[in-house]
């Protein structure tokens, strides 16, 4: 599947590939001060129960989200958007998709967590219908931060 945006040269598509890993990995640790390893993006090419949703931007990796959607609740797992691509409408592209792909795998509701000081990505949600409803303490390392979890109703 590959949805088409307003944003010049963006392509989005569904599904992640052993290719991706690497870049992934790579967008990870450039966006993140704690990130993922590439062990952990490798796993998830086995999970028939997660999916991705890869943001291109005349052909290089600009961002990704990717979550797990288990009957009728979904998680993202993370969103990043590189940093010398922020600022373009690519973060709330790659979540309109991903919240589009979770309601066609029946998902009713959507949660994740963000740090509790950014602001920036918080405002992002709201403006998709996302609103905290709790704290997780500690849940974030270097640097410790706690995490708002944050969750949207798709039906």
């Amino acid at each position: 599947m590959t949805i088409q945006k307003e944003i010049p040269g963006l392509e989005l598509r569904l599904g992640l590939r052993p290719e991706d890993v690497p870049l992934l990995a790579a967008a990870e640790s450039a966006c993140f001060s704690d990130p993922w390893p590439q062990a952990a993006f490798q796993a998830e090419l086995d999970n028939p129960y997660c999916f991705y949703l890869l943001a291109f931007v005349d052909g290089e990796l600009a961002g990704y989200i990717g979550g797990v959607a288990l009957y009728e609740n979904c998680d993202v797992n993370n969103l990043a958007v590189l940093p010398q691509m922020r600022r373009r409408g690519i973060a709330a592209a790659l979540l309109s998709g991903f919240l589009e792909e979770a309601r066609r795998r029946g998902a009713g509701q959507v949660m994740l967590e963000v740090r509790e000081h950014n602001l920036p990505a918080m405002h992002l949600y709201r403006r998709f219908g996302f609103s905290a409803c709790g704290k997780r303490k500690n849940y974030y390392q270097n640097p410790a931060e706690d995490a708002v979890i944050m969750v949207v109703e798709l039906c």
